[in-house]
C-alpha cells in the first residue's frame, strides 16, 4: 500500500539541506531492513564469548548521550519497580541513505546493488522503520523481543516534555532529528559530523519517549543502525538458511525465492528477503515476520558454527558495529555481557505488537496517510505479558534455608488466570477488526494467538473448537467469551484452539465492550460433534496472521530450528 511519508530533511555535505518538499515514498522503499545489525551488536555484547571481543566493542562503538527522557504533560518516564533487574533494549533500524557520521552512503551499494535510490534522492529520511524492544530477564532467563509495527498511529513525544502530535511511530525519530539539526544549523553549527551527532541524539531520545509513553515500560538502552549496517553485517555472517511456506517472487524488492528451506547466498538476497511486502498476505506485518525470522536464523548460525568464538570473524563483526552502530553512552557493554549471556543460546523469541486495523486514514502536515489503528491498553497488556513470560524462564534465586516455612501463596478472586497454548481467531461476523481484537485479548491472557482472516458466509453464533491437548485452553477461551461451549474437533491441529467469531459477539468484540477477563467456564463437549472447522479458514499458526504470533526456532512451523513464515 502506497503512503506519503514525512520528508527527509537530512543535511548533505557541509550544508545538508532541510528538504521543504513533501514526497511520497514509493512501495519499493525498504522498511525495517536494517534491524539485524543492531540485534547483532546486542548479541555480540551479550554472548559472553571473549572478554577481548566485548571490551573491544565497548571501547570502539559510537555512542550518544540522550540525557533524561521527559514525557508530555509532566508524566514521569516509566521505571523498573521493586526488585526488577531486567533490561529493555530498543533496537532501531533507520531507513537512511547516510552513514551514521552524516556522510552519504556510496551509490555503488545503495543504488547499484540494493536498488534503493541514493543519498541525493532524499528517500527514506531518518525514519525509525524498524523498532524492536529486546527484553533481557535478570538471571539469564530467555530473552523476548517485541516488534512495533512502523505505521502505528501514536502520540509522538520529543523527549523534552512536549508532544509532537499524532504521527506514525516511525516518524518520531525523523521529526526530532530534523528539528534539532535545523536549530543547530541556524545557531552556527555547520560541521556535517557534528550535526549528525546532534540529530541522532535528538531522534533516539524522541523515539524512546514515544515508545515509553505508548508501551508504559522503561527503555534502558538503545542500539541503532542504518542501511549500510545491514549490508555489512550480512556480508560478515555470510550465507543464511531461511524458510518460506510458499514460493515468492516480487519485482520491487527483487525477491525470487522457493518454498521450503533455502539459503540466502548474498547480501542482496538477504536484503530482498527482509524487504519484500507487496505480495505478502499481511503486507508490512509479514515483512516484520521476515525480519524476525532472519534474525532467528542468523542467531542459530552464530551458535551452530561457533562464529562468536572465531576471533577473526568476531573482529569483522566488531569493525562493522564500530562503523555502523550507535548506542547510548550510558550502556556498559562489559557489565551487560555478564548478565545477558543467554542471547547467544539461540532461544530468543520474537513477537509483534497487535493492531486493530491497518486502514485508518489521518491528515498529517497536509497529507492524507493510511496507518495502523491500535488500542494502547491492549498493546501494553501484550508487551507486559510477553515480558512476564520471559522473566519466568530465569532460574529462581537461591535463598538461605529457614526453620520457618514460607507461607503458602494466596490467590485473589479478582486476578485473571494466566493460560498457555496456541489459538487462531477467524472472523465470521462481518464486524471489522473483531478477530484482531479477540486475538489481542487472548494474547494478553497468555495464549500465542494469531488471526486467521475473514470468512463468508457470516455465522450467527461464535464457536470454539480445539484439538487434542488443548482442553484447558479451550475452556479458558470459552470462559472469556462467555456463553460458548468449547468443542473437541479432529479437524483442529493438536494443541490449538480455533475461535470463529459469529455475529452474536462480533460487534461487541470489535467495539471493545466484550469481556476481556475470565468468568465461569462451560464444560466442553466430546469428540464427534457435527461442528466442523470452517471451510476457507487460514492454516496460519504461530508466527503468522494479521497481528503476528511468536517467531522462534522451536515453534510449530520451524524446520530444524529455522522458522517457516509467509
Amino acid at each position: 500500500m502506497r503512503e506519503a511519508s514525512q520528508p527527509p530533511r537530512a543535511l548533505t555535505g557541509r550544508e545538508r539541506i532541510v528538504a521543504s518538499a513533501k514526497r511520497r515514498t514509493p512501495p519499493a522503499i525498504i522498511a525495517g531492513r536494517v534491524l539485524f545489525a543492531a540485534a547483532g551488536a546486542a548479541v555480540l555484547a551479550g554472548s559472553g564469548v571473549a572478554w577481548y571481543g566485548v571490551h573491544k566493542l565497548d571501547s570502539g562503538v559510537q555512542s550518544v548521550d540522550t540525557g533524561d527522557v521527559h514525557l508530555a504533560n509532566g508524566a514521569p518516564a516509566p521505571k523498573h519497580t521493586g526488585l526488577d533487574k531486567s533490561v529493555n533494549v530498543l533496537l532501531i533500524g533507520l531507513d537512511s541513505r547516510y552513514a551514521m557520521n552524516g556522510d552519504p552512503l556510496p551509490d555503488s551499494v545503495v543504488h547499484d546493488e540494493l536498488h534503493a535510490g541514493s543519498a541525493s534522492d532524499l528517500l527514506g529520511g531518518e525514519n525509525a522503520n524498524s523498532e524492536i524492544i529486546l527484553h533481557i530477564p535478570a538471571g539469564n532467563g530467555t530473552p523476548t523481543a517485541v516488534s512495533i509495527p512502523r505505521d502505528d498511529w501514536v502520540d509522538a513525544q520529543d523527549g523534552y516534555g512536549d508532544s509532537m502530535g499524532t504521527v506514525k511511530v516511525k516518524e518520531a525519530y525523523g521529526r526530532a532529528y530534523n528539528s534539532a539539526t535545523s536549530k543547530a544549523l541556524k545557531g552556527g553549527t555547520h560541521d556535517t559530523h557534528e550535526l549528525a551527532k546532534i540529530g541522532h541524539a535528538a531522534g533516539v531520545k524522541a523515539q524512546i519517549a514515544t515508545l515509553e509513553n505508548m508501551l508504559g515500560i522503561p527503555i534502558d538502552h538503545f542500539a541503532e543502525v542504518n542501511l549500510m549496517g545491514f549490508y555489512d553485517v550480512a556480508g560478515d555472517v555470510g550465507p543464511v538458511q531461511v524458510c518460506l511456506k510458499k514460493a515468492r517472487k516480487e519485482e520491487n524488492s527483487g525477491a525470487d525465492f522457493p518454498a521450503g528451506v533455502f539459503t540466502l547466498q548474498t547480501q542482496t538476497q538477504a536484503l530482498a528477503f527482509v524487504r519484500e511486502r507487496e505480495d505478502l498476505p499481511n503486507g508490512d506485518l509479514d515483512r516484520t515476520h521476515r525480519q524476525q525470522a532472519y534474525i532467528t536464523s542468523v542467531l542459530k548460525k552464530l551458535k551452530d558454527e561457533g562464529l562468536l568464538s572465531d576471533v577473526s570473524k568476531m573482529d569483522s563483526l566488531i569493525s562493522t558495529a564500530e562503523k555502523d552502530v550507535i548506542i547510548d553512552s550510558g550502556w556498559d557493554l562489559l557489565d551487560f555481557a555478564g548478565n545477558a549471556s543467554s542471547l547467544s543460546d539461540g532461544g530468543t523469541s520474537f513477537r509483534t505488537a497487535p493492531i486493530v486495523n491497518d486502514t485508518t486514514w489521518k491528515w498529517v502536515d497536509g497529507l492524507h496517510e493510511v496507518g495502523n489503528q491500535i488500542d494502547v491498553p491492549t498493546v501494553r497488556a501484550f508487551v507486559k505479558n510477553a515480558f512476564a513470560g520471559s522473566d519466568a524462564t530465569a532460574p529462581a534465586p537461591t535463598t538461605p534455608s529457614s526453620s520457618t516455612p514460607a507461607p503458602a501463596p494466596t490467590t485473589s478472586g479478582s486476578s485473571a488466570p494466566h493460560i498457555t497454548g496456541t489459538a487462531e481467531v477467524i472472523n465470521a461476523s462481518g464486524a471489522n477488526g473483531a478477530a484482531a481484537k479477540e486475538s489481542a485479548t487472548l494474547t494478553a491472557l497468555g495464549l500465542t494467538s494469531t488471526v486467521g482472516g475473514n470468512i463468508h458466509p457470516y455465522r450467527q453464533h461464535t464457536t470454539v473448537l480445539y484439538g487434542s491437548g488443548a482442553n484447558a485452553a479451550a475452556q479458558a477461551v470459552a470462559t472469556q467469551l462467555g456463553g460458548v461451549t468449547p468443542t473437541a474437533s479432529n479437524s483442529v491441529k493438536a494443541g490449538t484452539v480455533e475461535v470463529v467469531i459469529g455475529m452474536d459477539k462480533g460487534t461487541s468484540i470489535a467495539a471493545g465492550t466484550a469481556p476481556t477477563t475470565l468468568t465461569t467456564p462451560t464444560a466442553p463437549t466430546t469428540p464427534g460433534s457435527t461442528t466442523t472447522s470452517p471451510s476457507g479458514s487460514s492454516t496460519s499458526a504461530s508466527g503468522n496472521g494479521e497481528n503476528g504470533g511468536t517467531i522462534a526456532g522451536d515453534g510449530p512451523n520451524s524446520v530444524n530450528g529455522i522458522p517457516c513464515i509467509n
